[in-house]
């Protein structure tokens, strides 16, 4: 009987290795393959690992994986900003994360920024926005106990809101401090203006509390309109609501917008009283404008680039 080939083994766990970087092996043949005490093969064909395809890398493929990395160090090298500028959003995946505090009005909160969505405003804007990004959102509501107006009024629409006027700045500000005001792209969003106050009798007029109208505003941070979260208008009281953010943010198709059991505000008018909010039950809320409470607030997003 033929003596069975020997094993290759080292001296030492993690000791030795085949070939080298410069001169390396033209093929491996092999039955198994172990690496870390996982095995490949059995990995792949259960399902329980599975390999990327040979794609050209790009928002839209990034955008349908969810993988919840954390990427701080990532940053902070200056690679990711690389990726999201090459486009190829090398390593950034959908919930993927970075966690970096911001201070607002002297308070500091700890925030884990999540990677909601890919290149999501891209050549939008009366302004063609041109540059990649990634639009970061928090994992839950930063901060609580803010309303969106002092009285139960959405006149002025969300651009006359104190929302818009004083307390998005402040996130505006907070948020170019913490990542590089480098790292954060503005961009053109159309946001309403002007809330009908008057009832119409025509059939089909615009009745007391819609929108109608809305203006191109230079944004660095935002809080959401329902389309984002929802993937479509629920309260909005005219289309002037939805303006260019006309579609869900991909992190929403792999999970819920109440994980943190907080609730927050949204962009959209919904009455002559009333703002949209995001309810920490999972459902499409309304709220009045000088709501406030400890159970939820401001929840902003912002382009990371």
């Amino acid at each position: 009987m033929a003596a069975e080939t020997r094993n290759f083994v080292p001296r030492a766990n993690g000791e030795g290795k085949l070939g080298t970087d410069a001169k390396r092996w033209a093929e491996v043949n092999a039955e198994v393959v172990m690496i870390g005490g996982t095995n490949i093969k059995e990995a792949v064909t259960s399902g329980a690992l599975a390999p990327i395809p040979n794609m050209v890398h790009s928002a839209a493929l990034h955008n349908g994986l969810f993988r919840g990395k954390d990427l701080t160090s990532y940053f902070e090298s200056g690679e990711m900003s690389a990726a999201i500028a090459a486009g190829t959003f090398n390593n950034i995946y959908i919930g993927d994360y970075i966690t970096k505090a911001i201070t607002v009005a002297g308070t500091t909160y700890n925030v884990k920024w999540e990677v909601a969505d890919l290149d999501y405003f891209l050549h939008d804007g009366d302004t063609e926005t041109t540059a990649h990004h990634v639009v970061m959102f928090p994992s839950v509501t930063i901060q609580t106990n803010v309303s969106m107006n002092d009285t139960n009024t959405t006149a002025g629409g969300y651009l006359g809101s104190k929302m818009w006027t004083d307390v998005i700045p402040k996130y505006s500000a907070a948020i170019k401090a913490a990542f590089g005001a480098d790292h954060v792209l503005s961009h053109r969003e159309l946001l309403t203006n002007t809330v009908n106050a008057t009832a119409a009798s025509a059939a089909g007029a615009n009745f007391v509390g819609t929108t109608t109208n809305w203006a191109w505003t230079d944004v660095d941070a935002n809080i959401p309109s329902e389309p984002m979260i929802y993937g479509g208008a629920v309260w909005g009281s005219s289309g002037h609501d939805v303006g260019n953010k006309t579609k869900q943010l991909s992190i929403f198709r792999f999970k819920k917008f109440n994980e943190g059991r907080k609730w927050f505000w949204l962009q959209t008018v919904v009455s002559a009283t009333n703002f949209a909010s995001a309810s920490h039950t999972g459902i499409a809320d309304s709220t009045n404008a000088s709501f406030s409470y400890e159970g939820g607030g401001v929840r902003p997003y912002f382009l990371l680039r």
